[in-house]
């Protein structure tokens, strides 16, 4: 159940950085309204690291190797969650998505 930890603390990683990102992306504006300047050069980058990271495939790989893993060891616990993640991932990343655009636009 190794692979099953790994992508649980890989979800816990990106689901904070994405986070984070939004965050800031809301309290510093976007490109059509600028609140705080000085902040706002930084989290463009973190929300251009966040935005590309959706594109790497690591979560779907993950996923489907610890949902085998689970079903196969009959663990329901990691199997529910493997099912939430993937959805909560992929809201986050539809999220990652419009945050990026709205901070891009100008």
């Amino acid at each position: 159940m190794r692979i099953q930890k790994a992508y649980i603390w890989y979800c816990i990683a990106t689901w904070s950085v994405w986070g984070i990102s939004i965050l800031l992306a809301i309290v510093t504006g976007g490109g059509y309204n600028v609140q705080n300047i000085p902040l706002y050069q930084f989290v463009l980058t973190i929300s251009l690291i966040s935005f590309i990271s959706t594109f790497v495939p690591i979560h779907p790989i993950l996923f489907i190797i610890s949902l085998c893993s689970s079903i196969k060891h009959k663990r329901e616990g990691h199997i529910i969650f493997n099912i939430c993640s993937i959805l909560s991932t992929s809201l986050l990343t539809v999220f990652v998505w419009a945050y990026y655009a709205y901070m891009i636009a100008a």
